[in-house]
């Protein structure tokens, strides 16, 4: 599996997650546990507000923009963003669920369960 460096833009939606409190699940969550070492370019976030949180990062992305490349937005069980063809973004709605997370580095990171269930989800919805 091939690893990039973060761009410009994955850092300042990492920030953008930071600040807003969502909670990082998925591969890049493994990082925090020690199962990998380096961030992935897929970042899957849970949200209680998924429109207003794609919003934000839809428009982050546009700003950051390398020559003009637009960002893609997909709705199937969630929000799913494309950004110069790198960035991939899974934003889903927990407003309905319980889900269980600690901060570290001032990132909220989902609970091993927790990464394991989205993980296991983002793969059945695929």
């Amino acid at each position: 599996e091939e690893h990039l460096t973060p761009s410009k833009s994955f850092k300042e939606v990492m920030e953008y997650v930071k600040k807003n409190g969502n909670v990082i699940v998925g591969k890049n969550a493994l990082k925090y546990y020690g199962i990998t070492k380096e961030f992935d370019m897929q970042l899957d976030i849970l949200s209680i507000k998924p429109q207003e949180t794609k919003d934000a990062i839809v428009k982050l992305l546009n700003v950051n923009s390398v020559n003009g490349t637009k960002t893609t937005v997909k709705n199937k069980r969630g929000y799913y963003i494309v950004s110069d063809g790198i960035i991939h973004i899974k934003i889903m709605n927990t407003k309905e669920d319980c889900f269980s997370y600690f901060k570290v580095n001032g990132y909220l990171i989902g609970s091993y369960d927790t990464v394991l269930y989205y993980i296991f989800m983002i793969q059945v919805s695929l």
